[in-house]
């Protein structure tokens, strides 16, 4: 996992906001990804996973690193919680 940034997305760049799908649509249209099963959505609550599910994310992360705990995650039916974003690298 490198540190440098590629792209900046927010809200302000789509129509509309989480939990709709536009800005990783954006995302892949910017990086010519056509198939959101190569997407990994990672995020610390419960509106970034329902953002990654509307996107048919192949994989929905939760962390732990904001305000939610991990029973508060899990309502929304991730496909994994991790303690903190670093975890990623042991999963993928």
């Amino acid at each position: 996992m490198g540190r440098d940034i590629d792209a900046l997305i927010t809200a302000d760049d789509v129509h509309n906001g989480r939990p709709a799908p536009d800005m990783i649509t954006l995302a892949m249209d910017k990086f010519g990804i056509e198939h959101s099963q190569q997407v990994l959505k990672a995020g610390d609550s419960g509106i970034d996973i329902e953002e990654g599910k509307n996107a048919h994310c192949g994989l929905c992360v939760g962390v732990l690193t904001g305000a939610q705990t991990h029973v508060q995650l899990e309502k929304y039916s991730p496909d994994v919680v991790l303690e903190k974003l670093t975890d990623l690298a042991a999963l993928i």
